[in-house]
Parts: structure tokens; C-alpha cells; sequence
């Protein structure tokens, strides 16, 4: 045999033995990553958890996409958390996070009516889901629909009255709508929860 054929052969028997290798499993610590209870990790840690698990294909893989949408999410990278959250509700269009997980994106890339769109969705899989409320405020004061956001805001602090970011947000509004004593009250109590709120997250 030929040098060049047997290149090609060696080629494509690593070829074949590569495809038919499962990918490793992922070790607890990148489980711990992608997870990022407490966002004790940082963002690239996290999503290099996620990528592990997802590459793997030994797990139920829906929670590493969401969490990797939402990682990708706090990183501007509103495109590659598209593909994700995407992914994650053709595996469960009931997801009310993964919903509200791409309305982030949307909203992140100045989309805020298709924003909306899923943000609604959220709230109609998942009527309690604070979070949704919240994220829907935004897009509606980004929008100028200030009272429509007054409105998700204060659900939001109904359903979690430790929402400090909610409540800051609606202080906010208060004060853009002309209730100055009633916005900054809001604000300081907001400030007494967290006093970081001044950069609420998602």
C-alpha cells in the first residue's frame, strides 16, 4: 500500500474512532460551574461548565442550555444565548425560564416587542414567576410605557417583597412619573435589601 493511501486510511480511522468515542462525562466540578448557584463563578467558568455538559451528551440537557442562554445573556452575547434558549424550548416549549431567558436576549439586542412576546408567555406558563414580571418592566419603560412597567413592577415586589431590584426600578418609575417622595422612600428601601441595586441584574 501506497504511503498516501495509508494516510488516508489512518485518517479516516481516527476519524471513526473519534466519532464513535462518547464525549466525557462532566466532572461536578462543571456541573457546579454551569449551575452557578449563588454566580459564586465567573461567567466564562460557567459557561465552559454548560459547553461540558452539553458536548457530553450523557444528561438530560435542557438546564445546560438555559443556563448557558443566561450566561451568554450577562456577557452581551445576545446572539449565542439566542441559539441556546432557543434550543432549550424545542426541547420544552412549557419553560416558562427559558422563555424569559430569551426574552432577555431580545430585550438585550433593543428587541423589546418581540421581548414582550416572550415575557408574556412566561408569565402565562408560570403566573408566580417574579422574575418575568420583572424583566417585562423593563422592556415596557424601555418602550416609554411607563405605567404598564409601574404595573409589573409592583406584581413583582408582590410576589417577592425582598425584590430589590423591582422595588429600586419602581422608585425609578415613581420618579420619572412625578412622585418624587414616593420614588425616593421606594429607592431607599430598595438600597436597605441590597445595597448594590443601583446595578440590578437579571
Amino acid at each position: 500500500m501506497s504511503r498516501l493511501l495509508w494516510v488516508l486510511f489512518g485518517g479516516l480511522l481516527a476519524l471513526a474512532v473519534w466519532f464513535s468515542t462518547p464525549a466525557a462525562k462532566p466532572t461536578s466540578q462543571q456541573i457546579d460551574w454551569c449551575v452557578n448557584d449563588g454566580r459564586r463563578f465567573p461567567l466564562d467558568q460557567a459557561i465552559s461548565g454548560c459547553t461540558a455538559a452539553i458536548e457530553s451528551g450523557h444528561e438530560d440537557l435542557l438546564w445546560a442550555f438555559v443556563n448557558r442562554c443566561s450566561a451568554y445573556n450577562d456577557q452581551k452575547q445576545h446572539e449565542l444565548a439566542l441559539a441556546d434558549c432557543n434550543e432549550a424550548i424545542r426541547r420544552d416549549p412549557t419553560l416558562a425560564i427559558a422563555y424569559n431567558n430569551r426574552g432577555n436576549s431580545y430585550d438585550g439586542k433593543g428587541d423589546h416587542d418581540r421581548a414582550l412576546i416572550d415575557f408574556n408567555e412566561a408569565i402565562r406558563l408560570d403566573p408566580k414567576y417574579g422574575h418575568a414580571y420583572y424583566n417585562r418592566g423593563i422592556a415596557h419603560q424601555a418602550k416609554g410605557n411607563l405605567d404598564l412597567a409601574r404595573a409589573d413592577y409592583a406584581q413583582a415586589i408582590r410576589l417577592d417583597p425582598k425584590d430589590a431590584a423591582a422595588l429600586y426600578r419602581l422608585g425609578l418609575v415613581k420618579q420619572m412619573r412625578g412622585d418624587q417622595a414616593g420614588g425616593d422612600a421606594d429607592i431607599a428601601a430598595a438600597r436597605a435589601i441590597n445595597p448594590k441595586v443601583d446595578q440590578p441584574k437579571r
